[in-house]
């Protein structure tokens, strides 16, 4: 964002664009192919500003170049080390199948919701904020633009512009789920452009106003952040009150069955070299905390998120090899009829006195 704002783009700052991009699109691609599709129309509309068709085009070209070039050699890098281990098949059902299908269906949301899974988190911040923010600085963008190119002031206008498309990149890259978890993600790149458009607007104001009114602002950020932070900060310690020292390190939890079940799980594979368990549908933590791993490839198991494919993959795979132990999350499954339970109801018994059972023992 502190980039594209700024009066021009060339060569190292192209470099440093595309190196994050790269890295966004490594990690999260259903976030990287928003950005780096608004960067290159950030990168065209710049060079369109060239007095002459032929210089625009010539520039555009070798800008795309240096940037896609940047952006591919980090892509490369460390997808082609994953394709290379995982097979490019896999690699393009998980990072652009599964983001367009399982994932999208099960994900569908209003723009900056919260649900009953998510309201206590929600505390921790403000919801609106995060909902209104970039929808805000994307009109101010655009109208900044507008009234730039009608005032002819072409470096205005370029920088409202840029800010304009990336401010749409940045939710684009959140449509997949716009709750209000993932404008958090997101929101960085909007305390950044809310910055840049707060300067715009104190260098409208009289020039003895604008220091007076920056270092108004500065400190009634300052003050309302920290107020902010001690607030979630007591609330975090009252809520999460119950405290462990796992193989990962001192968590505190939120609840008294969670260190009780990784208490349980740890003992459980005490006896096992490998540490080898399977957690169903979901709980990953529980891998992290006590240092185990998941026979599958599969973390999260849930119906639609996942195909029937992926169920019987999962299926195939507990059947070659079971695990000594394994979790049913009882509230996130089904009734009997779920393919997961149904299995391991005929292969193993109960490991703990919860009711009903959680951890089980292979026959």
């Amino acid at each position: 964002a502190a980039i594209v704002a700024r009066p021009a783009l060339s060569g190292p700052a192209l470099v440093g664009l595309g190196l994050v991009t790269g890295a966004v699109a490594s990690m999260q691609q259903q976030t990287g192919a928003p950005f780096a599709l608004g960067l290159a129309a950030i990168l065209v509309f710049d060079s369109a500003l060239a007095q002459d068709t032929g210089t625009a085009a010539r520039s555009a070209g070798l800008r795309l170049t240096v940037y896609a070039t940047a952006t591919g050699a980090v892509v490369f890098v460390v997808l082609g080390y994953h394709a290379i281990h995982a097979g490019v098949p896999r690699i393009f059902e998980q990072i652009v199948v599964h983001p367009l299908t399982g994932y999208r269906e099960l994900n569908r949301v209003p723009w900056g919701s919260v649900d009953d899974w998510t309201v206590e988190r929600a505390r921790y911040t403000l919801p609106w904020l995060l909902a209104s923010l970039p929808i805000a600085l994307t009109a101010l963008a655009g109208l900044r633009g507008v009234a730039a190119w009608r005032a002819g002031d072409r470096d205005a206008g370029r920088r409202a512009a840029a800010v304009t498309a990336l401010s749409l990149a940045g939710i684009a890259s959140i449509a997949n789920r716009p709750d209000f978890i993932h404008l958090a993600f997101v929101l960085p790149l909007y305390l950044v452009l809310a910055g840049e458009a707060l300067a715009w607007g104190i260098g409208l104001l009289p020039p003895a106003a604008r220091s007076a009114t920056t270092i108004a602002l500065a400190l009634a950020i300052a003050a309302s952040s920290i107020s902010r932070m001690n607030t979630n900060l007591a609330r975090a310690h009252a809520e999460f009150d119950q405290p462990a020292a796992t193989r990962f390190g001192h968590v505190d939890f939120a609840d008294a069955w969670e260190p009780e079940l990784f208490a349980d799980v740890d003992a459980a594979l005490a006896d096992n070299a490998e540490r080898v368990f399977f957690v169903y549908p979901v709980m990953p933590s529980l891998y992290l905390t006590t240092e185990s791993r998941n026979p599958t490839l599969h973390e999260i198991l849930l119906p639609g998120y996942k195909s029937p494919e992926h169920y019987a993959e999962v299926l195939a795979t507990l059947e070659a090899d079971p695990p000594g132990h394994l979790v049913l999350v009882r509230p996130l499954i089904g009734d009997a009829s779920d393919p997961v339970r149904a299995w391991v109801e005929t292969r193993y018994a109960c490991a703990d006195d919860r009711v009903p059972c959680w951890l089980h023992r292979l026959r």
